[in-house]
């Protein structure tokens, strides 16, 4: 590296010579970002809610010490934020739902380097069935506004068939995709209960809804009623 001179000597037949140079400078590499792999959890694995996820990851930096602090590695999650920062922690409070992970390694010239993985965590086999668990929370809470085909919005929640049917603005519930789901997303409105007559906030209440309704989902009637169930709203505070 530094500043050279370079020169070029020709020398013909009667020993006579003629030269030319140029000047060059060498500079350092550019700096590069460290590297980051996640080894666990692997890319596409799902997880019963509740259940401790592992979180391993590593790093290099090729400009930098062999051994990167732990404060160099973070971690987050697109639903969650900051979930834990070190090569490896373990985590049992995901939010349901579908996950980008991303490790972040950052350098002591604050040079980042990233890799993501995607995850789903899942209420796990037997957790809620339509019949025993989603209508009495319509019953309880929706009926009083959504039932009778006379619903606000087209839309009545006093039957499986009649959720299934969707309201004025399209689908209430969109298979395999809870985000999408638009009775999900209006649960935590304040609500008239239908036995007591007064109103009051969802703050206590998790709302659980079915991703994967019908033939093979938790229908009435459905030879796989307790079967999982797509993704449940957490509680509002």
């Amino acid at each position: 590296m530094g500043d050279h001179t370079i020169t070029l000597t020709a020398t013909d037949s009667e020993q006579a010579t003629g030269s030319t140079d140029i000047s060059v400078t060498i500079e350092a590499p550019p700096e590069q970002p460290p590297t980051a792999v996640i080894s666990a959890p692997v890319d596409g694995a799902s997880f019963n809610e509740g259940v401790a996820v592992v979180f391993v990851g590593s790093g290099s930096d090729p400009d930098g010490p062999e051994q990167l602090p732990e404060s160099a590695f973070a971690w987050t999650s697109d639903l969650d934020r900051a979930i834990g920062t070190g090569r490896t922690f373990s985590r049992s409070d995901l939010s349901l739902g579908n996950h980008t992970i991303t490790l972040s390694v950052t350098d002591e010239q604050n040079l980042t380097g990233t890799t993501t993985v995607g995850i789903r965590i899942t209420l796990g086999v037997g957790a809620v069935s339509y019949a025993a668990d989603i209508q009495p929370y319509f019953d309880d809470n929706c009926v009083a506004c959504h039932a009778g085909g006379t619903g606000q919005e087209g839309v009545n929640l006093d039957s499986y068939a009649a959720v299934m049917a969707g309201g004025d603005n399209g689908d209430l519930v969109v298979a395999g995709d809870s985000n999408q789901t638009r009775v999900r997303r209006m649960a935590p409105r304040s609500f008239r209960t239908s036995r007591t007559g007064s109103t009051k906030g969802h703050s206590t209440t998790e709302v659980s809804l079915c991703s994967e309704p019908g033939p093979g989902g938790h229908g009435p009637g459905s030879a796989q009623a307790r079967a999982p169930c797509g993704e449940r709203a957490r509680p509002i505070a």
